[in-house]
């Protein structure tokens, strides 16, 4: 143990002060006759050597005055607008906050936003099956703070600080793998509660991406790229500033044959499947003066995918698997010395089509006994996926006003029409049985698209309040809430309550305490019963609700190094799932409705993080986290959900190590610990861990050129899907890639 930590230490001392082995020097000084040998042990030296190292670096960031502003902005650059429309350092906000920057994103060599957010801290990235209109089509989805049974419908997205959940399933459906990040200058990301200001959705964790616009760029960038599993992208990004003129313009197409994919078959055997992608992208952003317009269209078109244990036949589609995703917006700010009026209009329409089938209710008996004649007619249902289409139309008004550079005062009102154009099902798919077990569809003959509901609307008008106010420079205070009120299940107050008390030079507490909500989608509203046959039933459903309380404790200046740990609670109240039907009772509610509130969860972790960064872009980043969920159903403790329904344990290790100008490497590693997907079978997806390395190089006298190479999940660490799996798939199997980007 004492071997362990005296090289531990030794290694990190190497990254930190470029120490030398054993205490030497790398080219020794020359010995005098005044310096004889020295005979310590290396341990000694070590330490001798750290402690005159430590004192320069002491005294060099010594600071007399560490509140004042302009020192302060000197030492965290990284300014946030997630919590307020005036930029704010991440140690002046309440909030739990990681901010992904756009060099960070190129030298991990991240391809989608999902990868790029799996390294932080408390999020679980899953490779979700389309068929789950929940999750992604495209196959990611993303679990935080333990919500497994929510999953991205608790987790509000925004592009350009505009919603991109959508209305249909209250997740993310289309849009979140489609998002280039090439055109992506930063994301911010809080961990914990923001329904005080974004309201719905904002329940355990909100994420802002934010696009590059024409004065971040000032010209352009060409970027090709391929990979394994014969796949290529290419985009372009051009934008320019001239006078009170501002225009960015970005173009994205990406196709592949897919990822790999063990399944596990109703044999006990495996099989390979593959998930094939195409990805489509304009953006277009044009300012004058205060006046923007911000359009963004994805489209995305997924081979059929491996669901439950069954797939596609492989040159037979069921239905088209795509999706398109348009928003735009459109506003004014005024500008006055003291503040600012904010005035947009925002239009979003999400249309889906999902692909996949389901066996519901399969025996276990039939599971397990491979002897058995398994046909088409043991299955209780299969159906081929569900199209939906829904827009949203929103107008926000936000007034900003500083009563002095100490207090901050902000008041919004939005107003929002929310309307399913349709939601139908696609059903009565024949399959047939191959001998080694594996269900496939057999094709599109007898299919019925069963609308559910159509021309749906929701109003919904809200607004909300909030105040920063520094009392002196240890303490500030904030305080904020949000009433929101729908036309279809009733009203919703959430505020909160945060305090930053910083107590010496390095060291500082954050507490947060606040309630968030999950309106019910129109999903979850409208649904369909398939006992008995097909029938559309409307469920009677309030809002999810949760409340929670966090602290943190911070060390160290953000600029060179520093450590975090968070501790949470939350309690969430009036779950949306399916009604307990072991009693009579529960029994006879679920003949009138599908979904009900009838679940409690009680999710409690720890996180912590810690980050050094001795010189511009060299870092090393660890972050922990582990997680615990509790489930109450009717009353009742539920102990098959005591099992690890989620990796309870997560890591992350990212570490970057650049040379002059020209090369940059980077290696991060990430583990997962085991988790139960099927407690009844004893089914689990292991432990496992993923590492990833990717490397940039600007050839000399070209710094306009850079050529990147690096592999994705070296270890190929991939757990096959058990049978009934969540629609959760750890991790895709080793790819290679590599590109090339030159800016003109």
């Amino acid at each position: 143990m004492k071997q362990f930590i005296y090289w531990l230490c030794f290694l990190v001392s190497i990254l930190i002060f470029g120490i030398p082995v054993m205490g030497q020097d790398t080219i020794p000084a020359k010995k005098t006759q005044e310096e004889p040998h020295s005979t310590k042990h290396p341990w000694e030296n070590w330490k001798k050597h750290i402690s005159k190292k430590w004192e320069k670096f002491h005294e060099a960031h010594q600071m007399d005055q560490f509140f004042d502003e302009e020192l302060e902005d000197l030492l965290s650059t990284e300014l946030v607008t997630i919590t307020s429309r005036q930029a704010q350092t991440v140690d002046e906000v309440p909030n739990i906050i990681t901010i992904i920057t756009q060099d960070e994103i190129r030298q991990s060599g991240a391809r989608t936003l999902g990868e790029a957010l799996s390294l932080a801290p408390g999020i679980h990235l899953r490779h979700a099956s389309p068929f789950n209109a929940g999750e992604t089509v495209h196959a990611e989805g993303f679990v935080m703070r333990g919500t497994v049974l929510g999953g991205s419908k608790h987790i509000l997205f925004l592009l350009d600080g505009q919603r991109l959940n959508d209305s249909q399933s209250g997740g993310i459906t289309n849009t979140l793998g489609v998002i280039p990040l090439h055109n992506v200058k930063r994301v911010e990301l809080i961990r914990g509660l923001g329904s005080a200001r974004y309201g719905t959705s904002a329940f355990t964790g909100v994420v802002n991406i934010i696009t590059k616009k024409g004065d971040d760029l000032r010209g352009g960038e060409i970027t090709t790229s391929v990979h394994s599993h014969e796949g290529f992208s290419h985009s372009l990004l051009i934008g320019d500033k001239k006078g009170d003129w501002t225009a960015s313009f970005h173009g994205f197409y990406s196709n592949d044959d897919g990822q790999e994919h063990s399944l596990k078959k109703i044999d006990g055997n495996t099989e390979r499947i593959r998930d094939g992608r195409e990805f489509k992208n304009i953006a277009l952003d044009i300012q004058y003066k205060q006046a923007f317009f911000h359009f963004h269209h994805y489209e995305h078109e997924t081979d059929p995918f491996v669901t439950f244990g069954r797939a596609n036949l492989e040159d037979e589609k069921l239905t088209e698997t795509n999706g398109t995703s348009t928003l735009a917006s459109v506003g004014y700010e005024w500008e006055y010395s003291a503040g600012s009026f904010l005035l947009d209009f925002q239009h979003s329409r999400f249309i889906s089509k999902f692909s996949g089938i389901q066996a519901e209710k399969l025996e276990v008996e039939q599971l397990l006994d491979a002897s058995k004649n398994i046909t088409a007619n043991n299955l209780n249902q299969i159906f081929g996926g569900r199209v939906s289409d829904d827009i949203r139309l929103e107008i926000n008004l936000q007034w900003l006003h500083r009563f002095s550079s100490d207090h901050v005062f902000e008041l919004g009102i939005t107003s929002t029409k929310e309307i399913l154009v349709e939601s139908s099902l696609i059903d009565n798919v024949d399959a047939k049985i191959a001998e080694n077990g594996l269900i496939f569809l057999s094709g599109t003959e007898g299919v019925v698209k069963t609308t559910i509901s159509r021309d749906r609307e929701r109003h919904i008008r809200g607004i909300y309040l909030q105040d920063n106010y520094r009392v002196n420079p240890e303490i500030s205070v904030y305080l904020g809430a949000r009433y929101d009120d729908y036309s279809d299940f009733g009203n919703t107050f959430n505020p909160r309550a945060g305090l930053v008390y910083r107590y010496s030079q390095q060291q500082m507490i954050k507490m947060v305490y606040g309630t968030a909500f999950r309106a019910p989608s129109f999903q979850d509203q409208f649904d369909f019963r398939s006992e008995g046959g097909l029938s559309i039933v409307e469920n009677d459903l309030d809002s999810e609700k949760i409340e929670m309380t966090e602290v943190q404790y911070q060390y160290g200046i953000s600029s060179i190094y520093k450590f975090k740990f968070n501790i949470y609670h939350g309690w969430v109240r009036d779950f949306i799932f399916p009604p307990d039907i072991e009693n009579e009772q529960d029994d006879k509610n679920d003949e009138e409705q599908t979904l009900t509130n009838n679940l409690d969860l009680q999710t409690s972790g720890i996180e912590a993080e810690f980050r050094i960064e001795p010189r511009p872009q060299h870092y090393l980043t660890i972050n922990v986290s582990r997680a615990f969920l509790e489930v109450t159903q009717d009353g009742k403790r539920q102990p098959v959900w005591d099992n690890n329904l989620l990796p309870q344990t997560i890591w992350n290790l990212i570490y970057n190590l650049p040379y002059q100008d020209w090369f940059n490497a980077n290696t991060s590693i990430s583990y997962r610990s085991e988790q139960v997907v099927n407690p009844e079978l004893d089914e689990a997806l292991p432990a496992y861990t993923v590492l990833n390395f990717h490397v940039l190089i600007r050839p000399p006298r070209m710094n306009a050129t850079e050529v990147f190479f690096g592999v994705r999940n070296l270890t190929d660490a991939e757990a096959y899907s058990p049978l009934h799996s969540l629609n959760n798939f750890p991790e895709r199997g080793r790819e290679l890639l590599g590109g090339i980007r030159a800016a003109f």
